[in-house]
């Protein structure tokens, strides 16, 4: 199953912006970034290469090289485990096939 999740970079300059404009939500915020970056098989993943104007090339976060190509998405494959006889559940959290 392929999974599509924020690039590290991509974490980061969004954790500034909530940070900075509602700092109240900080701190849930990174806990909903930390579900990506802890996921197993996050680490494996490769960068999606973004295309001049789409969303990863025009977004506007501080830290963030709006107008550079930077990715802000990366896929990785995870594996399915069995749960017991007849179950199986994934090892992510957000998936996109």
């Amino acid at each position: 199953m392929f999974v599509t999740a924020p690039t590290p970079a991509f974490i980061s300059a969004a954790e500034a912006q909530v940070a900075a404009v509602h700092p109240a939500e900080s701190t849930d915020y990174n806990k909903l970034m930390s579900l990506w970056q802890n996921a197993p098989d996050y680490a494996s993943g490769l960068q999606n290469t973004p295309t001049a104007g789409d969303e990863c090339d025009s977004l506007v976060l501080p830290g963030w090289a709006t107008g550079s190509l930077t990715p802000c998405s990366q896929t990785y494959i995870t594996v399915s485990q069995s749960a017991g006889p007849g179950n199986t559940f994934c090892r992510s959290v957000w998936t996109r096939s």
